[in-house]
């Protein structure tokens, strides 16, 4: 039983909801010397990026693209964008979540603690975020059994326009969530993006879906680089 659990266990009804909170939060929020070696599938309907990132390579070999399948040019400037990042295994790290909660509630269901609540901005996020922030509602899921992070998702309560002059009528990204054992932290295993809009007439709609296939984590000032790779088990 882990030390998670093992406090839920003991606990029981004497745990308070916020404590439950700040618990799975704590076990999301990594020391800021790990790292994460990583491989990931980025697809959207019509194609599929394979990527690879490794810290511990030289700069120019950290970031590759292993494999492509179809043509899909917004899909191509998602997986650039994560590439320009200093830091591209940031995302697999949700230590801004915590950031990122405005005003809420928190109800315990049978499939453990609900946590919904008003979006609000954090130091990662930039001029888009902010837009969208605006219209965003979240809601949280600590699993039952071990009260850590199991889900987060994020959508739009109301359409809004982007400064380009485009509605978005919806809006939700939906992220996954697993952990480290051997390092005693919760890291996204994935998520799913879907957006529906228009512009002078014309609707449309996109999905885009990233999972993390295989994980490494290290620490920075860790002269031996310990890693533990783990496959992330497919559904």
């Amino acid at each position: 039983m882990g030390l998670v659990s093992a406090f839920f266990y003991l606990a029981g009804a004497q745990i308070t909801p916020i404590e439950a909170l700040n618990i799975a939060l704590l076990d999301a929020e990594p020391v800021p010397s790990m790292r994460a070696a990583f491989r990931a599938s980025i697809s959207s309907s019509g194609a599929v990026r394979e990527i690879e990132y490794d810290p511990l390579k030289p700069l120019s070999r950290r970031f590759r693209i292993s494999r492509r399948v179809g043509v899909d040019e917004e899909l191509d400037a998602i997986v650039d964008d994560w590439a320009r990042e200093v830091q591209p295994d940031v995302r697999l790290f949700a230590d801004d979540l915590r950031s990122s909660l405005g005003q809420g509630n928190i109800v315990q269901t049978a499939d453990g603690w609900n946590v919904q609540f008003q979006h609000k901005l954090s130091n990662n996020d930039g001029p888009v975020d902010a837009l969208v922030s605006q219209q965003m509602v979240g809601g949280l899921n600590l699993d039952a059994n071990t009260g850590l992070l199991s889900r987060l998702e994020y959508s739009i309560n109301k359409p809004f326009k982007t400064p380009e002059g485009a509605w978005v009528d919806s809006y939700r990204q939906v992220y996954s969530f697993g952990r480290s054992e051997q390092w005693g932290v919760t890291f996204v295993t994935g998520y799913d993006l879907y957006a529906r809009g228009g512009r002078f007439g014309v609707k449309g709609e996109r999905t885009f879906s990233v999972k993390v296939t295989d994980v490494a984590f290290s620490l920075a000032s860790d002269a031996n680089q310990q890693l533990e790779s783990k496959r992330i088990p497919t559904n």
